[in-house]
């Protein structure tokens, strides 16, 4: 049991956010959005998020849903998944905070939800958090809690400002998922501070269908669209950020 609800909480706060909130995403068939920037060691079962930068803002976000039920080794049997709750995230240096979605930080079977860690570090510093986790279940119809800390998460802060070599270590420069989109369009990008950043979305056909500017924040960055609108069909994308430029295309398909 623990190892399942591990691997369900493997990612469960962390995916690359400029934003200081966010939305459940009711669209995902994961259960959990993978974090842009993050390092997984499967091995160890270690997560490493994106860097963080002394005196630097930090947000990060992951959207995610909770199952319906788990298997329960001790009864060798699938059980109901009542609710799973974050009651904690120790560690936490004293100039960060934690929020969630749904804002009493507890997730229902079958429900989506998302969390926010945000703030700005002081202090360069090799952080390791524990993630302390209530989960009910229905044992024999009984609801049943369990109290948990689940480790080998990682934040590594260092000294700013960073330097274009670290930059261009990070994983892709830019990542739109899912693809294809359904409702919602997300798309991450790394971006050196003080930089603005311009996106333009046009149809296959070249009718421009978006068009955006944004403030960037030192490192990892989130753009959430709303694609409802759009047609299904093929689009293309172009997105400068100072002198840099990233094109490519992605599918909607409702």
């Amino acid at each position: 049991m623990k190892k399942t609800l591990l691997t369900l909480l493997l990612a469960i706060f962390y995916a690359s956010s400029g934003y200081a909130q966010c939305t459940p995403d009711t669209t995902l068939t994961e259960v959990v959005v993978p974090p842009f920037g993050s390092k997984i060691d499967s091995v160890n079962q270690a997560v490493i998020f994106p860097y963080a930068y002394v005196n630097q803002p930090y947000s990060e976000v992951i959207y995610f849903r909770i199952p319906t039920d788990t298997f329960f080794a001790a009864v060798n049997d699938t059980i109901p998944i009542n609710y799973v709750k974050l009651d904690a995230l120790i560690g936490l240096p004293a100039t960060m905070t934690l929020s969630c979605v749904p804002s009493n930080c507890t997730f229902p079977g079958g429900s989506f939800g998302c969390a926010v860690m945000q703030g700005t570090p002081t202090t360069k510093d090799s952080i390791s958090l524990g993630v302390a986790i209530e989960y009910n279940i229905s044992i024999s119809g009984l609801p049943t809690p369990i109290k948990d800390t689940l480790r080998g998460y990682y934040i590594v802060v260092k000294d700013a400002p960073i330097s274009i070599e670290e930059v261009a270590k990070k994983s892709s420069d830019v990542r739109i998922y899912p693809n294809p989109i359904k409702d919602r369009l997300f798309l991450s990008f790394n971006s050196e501070s003080g930089k603005s950043a311009e996106l333009k979305i046009h149809s296959i056909i070249g009718t421009q269908v978006y068009h955006g500017k944004y403030n960037t924040q030192y490192g990892s960055n989130k753009v959430e669209l709303n694609t409802a609108k759009l047609n299904s069909g093929i689009y293309l994308y172009s997105l400068s950020i100072g002198d840099k430029n990233y094109t490519g295309r992605f599918t909607v398909s409702h």
